[in-house]
């Protein structure tokens, strides 16, 4: 199988003690938290129930479905033209 990247739109997923929500966070998001045996954020980012809605939570919560909802880039640098076949789909690739 070809390795392939996510591409996520948050650096950050925090999941509530209960694991009933979660919240998404960028790394300017991260830096605006207190941190110290217990990392107080500010309370201006939405919380999500866990149902998974996002790329984010369906990552974390193994619940991955071909919808599109999370977007993957190829991770390799063939040298020369290349046909690979990804269960039903044919990918092909030409280095110029």
């Amino acid at each position: 199988m070809t390795p392939s990247r996510y591409k996520l739109e948050y650096e950050y997923f925090g999941l509530s003690r209960s694991q009933s929500d979660y919240i998404l966070m960028t790394v300017a998001d991260v830096q605006k938290c207190n941190a110290g045996s217990i990392t107080i954020c500010p309370a201006d980012r939405a919380l999500y129930d866990t149902r998974p809605v996002t790329c984010e939570s369906r990552l974390y919560f193994q619940t991955l479905s071909k919808d599109g909802l999370c977007k993957r880039s190829l991770m390799v640098r063939y040298r020369k033209p290349t046909l690979l076949r990804h269960e039903e789909v044919w990918v092909f690739y030409f280095p110029s």
